[in-house]
This record gives C-alpha cells, sequence and structure tokens, in this order.
C-alpha cells in the first residue's frame, strides 16, 4: 500500500501533467486559426489562377482537354502529408492506409508499369508507416513549424516533382492529406494533381467568362499554360499543406481531450486513495493513543496502592 507522502508525489505528478496537456490543445486550437486563415487567403488567388486558366482553355477544342486529361503510361509519384509530433491519434495512419490503397490497386490494373510509385512524404512520422508497409521513400520533408515556413516547404515539394518529371518520367502525381471536417474531426483527400482532371479541364472549357471582354495575351500558348499550370500546382500543395496542418492540430485537440478526461479519472482515483489512506492513518493513530491512554489509566491505580 503506497504511504501518504507517495500519493502526493503521484497527485502533483499528474496535475502537471494536466496543466501540460491543457496547454497543448489551448495552443492546437491556436494553430488551427492561423493556418485556416493561410488556406483562406488564398482564395482570391485562387480565382485569378482559375481565370487564368479558363481563358487558356478557351482558345483549346475539347480534344486538347481529353489528352491533358489521360492518364499516361508512366511512372506514377505520391505526395504524402502528415505530421512531424505525435499526439495527433491517427492522423498519419488514414493518409498512410489511403495512399497504400491507392498503390496497390494501380499495381494491379491494365495500365500499371513494373516500376513502383515514388512516394514524397512531408513529416516524419509517415516514413515508418510506409517502410513497415514495404515501401521506400524517395524523399521526406519535414512539416512547416509555421504559416510563414509553408511556401518554403512547397517550393521544395514543386522542386522535387519537377525532378520526378525530368529523371523518373513520372506523369502522374497523386496527392494526399487530411482535411478539417469540424472542431475535431478530419477526413482524408486524395486529388490528382497531374495531369489535369477531365472534370476540371471540362468545366475550363464550358465556363462562362464573367465579363464581355475576353483578355489578351502575346506569350505562346504553351509557355503561358506552363507557367499558370506552376501556379495551379502551388496552390493545390499550399492549401493542401494548409488544411492538412489544420487537421492535426484538430486530431491532437481530440487526443488532449481523451487524455483529459483520463487524466481526471486517475486523478480523481489517487485523491480517493489518498482521503483513504489518510483517514486510515488519522484512525489508526487515535486508536493509539486510546491504547495508550488505557495503559496508562490501568497502571496508575496499581502505584496508589502499592
Amino acid at each position: 500500500m503506497k504511504t501518504l507522502e507517495e500519493l502526493r508525489r503521484r497527485i502533483s505528478s499528474v496535475e502537471d501533467m494536466q496543466s501540460v496537456v491543457s496547454t497543448m490543445k489551448t495552443l492546437a486550437a491556436a494553430r488551427i486559426r492561423q493556418f485556416e486563415n493561410a488556406a483562406e487567403a488564398t482564395r482570391a488567388y485562387s480565382e485569378t489562377v482559375y481565370q487564368a486558366l479558363q481563358i487558356l482553355m478557351a482558345d483549346r477544342e475539347p480534344a486538347t482537354t481529353r489528352v491533358l486529361s489521360t492518364h499516361p503510361i508512366g511512372r506514377i509519384g505520391c505526395v504524402l502529408f502528415g505530421s512531424d509530433q505525435g499526439f495527433c491519434g491517427r492522423f498519419n495512419e488514414v493518409v498512410s492506409t489511403a495512399a497504400l490503397q491507392f498503390i496497390d490497386q494501380d499495381a494491379t490494373s491494365p495500365s500499371s508499369t513494373t516500376q513502383t510509385p515514388l512516394v514524397l512524404t512531408v513529416g516524419s512520422r509517415l516514413n515508418q508507416l510506409m517502410i513497415d508497409s514495404g515501401h521506400e521513400i524517395e524523399r521526406s520533408i519535414h512539416v512547416p513549424k509555421s504559416v510563414s515556413d509553408i511556401t518554403t516547404v512547397i517550393q521544395e515539394v514543386t522542386t522535387r516533382i519537377e525532378y520526378w518529371r525530368s529523371h523518373h518520367d513520372v506523369q502522374r502525381i497523386e496527392l494526399f492529406y487530411n482535411q478539417r471536417r469540424s472542431a475535431a474531426a478530419y477526413d482524408v483527400r486524395q486529388l490528382q494533381l497531374m495531369p489535369l482532371s477531365k472534370q476540371l479541364l471540362d468545366q475550363l472549357y464550358q465556363g462562362k467568362w464573367k465579363s464581355r471582354g475576353l483578355p489578351v495575351y502575346h506569350l505562346p500558348w504553351r509557355e503561358l499554360f506552363r507557367s499558370v499550370i506552376g501556379h495551379y500546382l502551388f496552390l493545390l500543395l499550399f492549401r493542401a499543406c494548409a488544411e492538412s496542418l489544420a487537421s492535426e492540430n484538430a486530431s491532437r485537440i481530440a487526443s488532449m481531450q481523451q487524455a483529459e478526461r483520463n487524466i481526471d479519472d486517475h486523478l480523481s482515483q489517487l485523491n480517493s486513495q489518498f482521503n483513504q489512506n489518510r483517514q486510515r492513518v488519522v484512525t489508526e493513530e487515535l486508536l493509539d493513543i486510546m491504547s495508550g491512554f488505557e495503559a496508562v489509566t490501568g497502571r496508575e491505580p496499581n502505584r496508589r496502592n502499592s
């Protein structure tokens, strides 16, 4: 049975842990707002890029959009957004599971090549999960620590994608990340980065221009299209990274809430045990005093008689 001093130390340690968990939950909530604002800030940029693609597609025939949206026979690259830190539940597991399911399905498809997909992870926690499943990681990048670091990380990702395309004949890029659904919940998303999906290209080709006059451009169509596509891919990756970071912190809040409940239960048990032990000690001390008093009072008459 634990002594009162041991229980006091345990209670103090659990209370310290409770304070740490509360602080982590508060920080996660603040970071969610920061990353959500970062994703929201790209809305105007997104509309500009979309309009640029729309005007470029207006000069193309539908047959061109079909060529751009086909799934060419070539190596596949997968970009996965996860976390560097723990205490975020199954945040990394759901991303790796979705990626592995896609890789396994692609391996059995008629258009599959013999080359295994290249995998780039943003977040070191994903590495071991993919390696344990038998897939090598071609490149791993650390998760941005702040909103200002997202651009640097995405530039590194896009540079690696260009390296894949020029050195490994990668013609299809799939993106996997978590998107926040509610205060403490998220869903995994899969997005085809390259080539552009037929649905998107059809929307661009068939969409109505908002003004009466069409913009005029003088650069060659292919050169301008390549530049706009670069901005489009950067935008998708930036939003995916920001949403992934918001989802990571949402998952961390859910984990911290569960930890708080467990700590509260454990602290309640320790306090109950401490009170019981303290009452037992007090009772034993009272019994000792009563026994001593009875022993003393029982001997005094004998002394007087003698």
